[in-house]
């Protein structure tokens, strides 16, 4: 399992250039800043609803 692990991100490694993902994401969030804070933003609101409607009553 761990050798087919390996080698899905070897090919994505290289098919995106071969920089990491979290490169790639870190430049695009530098270029649109308040993008990324309102997806994150949305993401920990709707969070918060459904931790608030099946975990905390």
């Amino acid at each position: 399992m761990n050798s087919f692990l390996e080698k899905l991100y070897q090919k994505l490694y290289t098919k995106i250039g071969g920089r990491p993902w979290t490169h790639i994401i870190q430049d695009e969030q530098k270029g649109a800043p308040l993008l990324f804070m309102l997806i994150f933003l949305g993401l920990g609101i709707l969070l918060a609803k459904v931790a608030g409607r099946y975990w905390w009553q």
